[in-house]
């Protein structure tokens, strides 16, 4: 087909789903153009065509065994594909468990959260009188750092 701009609105044109004024126009276009209304010919005889024809029946042991497959053929595509979302789901699943794993203070690999006096209590390397005991030690230090607003309350 030559190369008309108005082409491709002939078959809406032809099929009445043109608005009025854009039919008008079309209908117009149409009387003006060769190439438009050897298309608007071709189509109208090929609607002509179609409408002349019968339409053929198929029987109903064909029909009924057409749809008995048509049900597990469905049925299939929907498990397959939930088989799929399940094993995306796992997959996911299986990452976050090991990124939780590895991630500070989430309790894995590090052996659970600690607070903040806790891994002062672990890297502050100081002397102690001989008298104090290493549990009063650490309940002093619990005490202060619970007295003090840091903010990481």
């Amino acid at each position: 087909m030559p190369g008309c701009e108005h082409m491709g609105e002939v078959g809406a044109y032809c099929d009445g789903e043109l608005s009025g004024r854009k039919r008008a126009r079309m209908a117009a276009h149409i009387e003006q153009c060769p190439d438009c209304a050897r298309e608007v010919e071709r189509l109208r005889g090929l609607s002509r065509l179609l409408a002349g024809a019968s339409v053929p029946q198929m029987r109903p042991l064909f029909l009924a065994q057409l749809h008995g497959r048509v049900a597990p053929a469905r049925e299939v595509g929907v498990v397959r594909f939930a088989q799929q979302l399940t094993a995306v789901a796992a997959a996911v699943l299986v990452v976050c468990c090991i990124w939780l794993w590895y991630v500070p203070g989430s309790g894995g690999a590090n052996g659970g959260p600690t607070e903040g006096w806790e891994s002062a209590a672990l890297a502050l390397q100081v002397e102690m009188p001989v008298d104090v005991s290493p549990d009063e030690q650490l309940a002093e230090w619990i005490v202060q750092d619970l007295s003090q607003e840091n903010g990481s309350d």
